[in-house]
């Protein structure tokens, strides 16, 4: 089983890789997520003027839509990977946003002192962190008491998407995650979030569902997304003889048949758990 500092080093590591695939599809990525981020935002209860914190913030949101909402406060986004901080302050530029910043960060502790953020906000975050319970009691240890955190984590995948990477761990030979890894279903089971966050030290726990759909123009924009931003997939994918990659390749659009529309679309519903807490 790997240490804390090794999974850090390769969850970096695959973000490093996936950023250029990130920075190509971020504006469909975006609004696939953004009604989850609006309602991780509506829940935190911000107001002008307050600091807010966006752990793991990637590309930049929920952070660069909470800099909207603060007036004159604003937000710091923390990541791991230089280059997805690089994506989210291009963003900020390109959107004339001067009240968001963001950083890297190599620590499991937050470079900040306590008692200092009105509101913590994390979006598909959590679950890629070493330890989720030191992150999520990090995030108590620097928000100010009686304001409020909230996170958003996958619920269980759906049926389409676990029958694609069935096969393709299957066929292409990926290795599954270890218990307990970084993985993005980490925390779908009922009630995990929950129960998390109140071993975190937060009171007055809100948990709500919000149900997005990720739709495709094609089987084909399928495999292009796939490749783009799975750096396992796409590895494991060029690393297989012609003869595999057609297997793999035919087995994965005959399970995607199922999910097309008549026009050639294909689309999944994904269901995200939104957890809110109080300090």
């Amino acid at each position: 089983m790997k240490g804390k500092a090794e999974i850090s080093d390769r969850e970096r590591e695959d973000w490093k890789l996936s950023a250029v695939g990130w920075k190509k599809w971020d504006h469909y990525l975006m609004q696939w997520l953004q009604p989850v981020g609006e309602k991780i935002l509506d829940l935190v209860g911000l107001r002008d003027g307050d600091i807010v914190l966006d752990v793991a913030t990637g590309s930049g949101e929920p952070g660069l839509s909470a800099a909207t909402r603060v007036g004159g406060g604003r937000v710091i986004g923390l990541d791991i990977s230089q280059e997805m901080v690089k994506i989210a302050l291009n963003k900020a530029r390109s959107q004339g946003i001067k009240n968001y910043e963001a950083r890297v960060y190599s620590s499991s502790a937050f470079p900040f002192d306590a008692d200092g953020f009105d509101a913590v906000v994390s979006r598909f975050g959590v679950m890629f962190l070493p330890d989720v319970l030191a992150g999520l009691r990090e995030m108590a240890r620097v928000l100010k008491p009686s304001r409020r955190a909230c996170v958003a984590v996958w619920g269980p995948q759906n049926e389409g998407m676990k029958s694609v990477m069935g096969i393709l761990t299957d066929e292409l030979g990926i290795p599954e995650s270890p218990p307990d890894a970084p993985d993005p279903f980490r925390c779908s089971e009922t009630g995990k979030i929950g129960s998390l966050i109140r071993q975190a030290g937060f009171h007055n726990v809100e948990e709500v569902e919000v149900i997005t759909l990720r739709t495709y123009s094609s089987v084909g924009q399928y495999w292009e997304y796939l490749l783009d931003m799975n750096a396992a997939v796409d590895e494991a994918f060029k690393k297989a003889d012609e003869k595999n990659k057609k297997e793999t390749k035919r087995m994965v659009d005959e399970a995607l048949g199922s999910f097309a529309k008549n026009d050639g679309q294909v689309a999944f519903e994904s269901v995200a758990r939104v957890c809110c807490g109080v300090k």
